[in-house]
């Protein structure tokens, strides 16, 4: 079944990577078309160097003017390797989480606004700490919420997961684990997951970048990932 989940990674020079996770109300063709859209028009805004703040501003200012009703969630976030930063803003959308070099876990969730097509969804922009050796994962609702399983819950085990894992796992490794743990084979709905670790030296280097791990939206509802 075709899905509205999405995610974009874009470079932005000098130093930082953009990363958007969203997820469009609905199923199918209209759906997969109005993922397009929104995506489109977010990687535009920031290719051409809209500030954070205003990025799903202007997204939901557009989705207001169509004649028929599209509805989104959304997660923007901008990745400062050099500086050790994440400036994040959501409209909507599950809350981001960190794991931190130590193993602590920080949910990305003080910078939320309505989803996208309702009212001037807003955020304020948060910068936060992305240390060498910290990890960032972004994903869908398909991947904590299950018709036996609250969303709150299911974000509360994902966290618990990360921080309880006895062993450092590799990017791969990780979405594995998570979709084991939190989907098995009650996945229903579209899932797109992305992790991002910051492998910056400890030592600068010339030209450090984080990297970026993604996992493509399961468009099939009808089988486990």
């Amino acid at each position: 079944m075709i899905g509205g989940d999405w995610y974009e990674g874009l470079f932005v020079p000098p130093n930082t990577l953009a990363v958007v996770v969203g997820d469009v109300v609905g199923h199918g063709l209209s759906a997969a078309a109005d993922m397009a859209l929104i995506r489109g028009l977010i990687t535009a805004l920031i290719q051409d160097g809209v500030a954070v703040a205003d990025v799903l501003m202007r997204v939901s200012r557009v989705l207001q003017h169509r004649p028929e009703d599209v509805l989104a969630t959304a997660v923007l976030v901008v990745t400062d390797a050099a500086n050790g930063t994440i400036t994040y803003s959501t409209a909507g959308h599950p809350p981001p989480v960190v794991v931190q070099p130590d193993g602590s876990i920080m949910l990305l969730d003080q910078a939320n606004a309505p989803m996208l097509g309702i009212g001037h969804s807003q955020p304020t922009p948060r910068t936060v700490d992305f240390a060498p050796g910290a990890r960032l994962i972004m994903y869908t609702d398909g991947l904590v919420e299950r018709r036996d399983r609250p969303y709150t819950a299911g974000i509360k085990e994902l966290s618990h997961i990360l921080a309880n894992h006895p062993t450092r796992l590799d990017r791969h490794e990780c979405i594995d684990l998570l979709i084991k743990r939190l989907v098995g084979d009650a996945g229903t709905d579209d899932i797109a997951v992305v992790v991002i670790d910051n492998t910056t030296p400890t030592t600068p280097s010339p030209s450090p970048q984080p990297q970026p791990q993604l996992r493509p939206p399961d468009n099939d509802s009808t089988t486990s990932p």
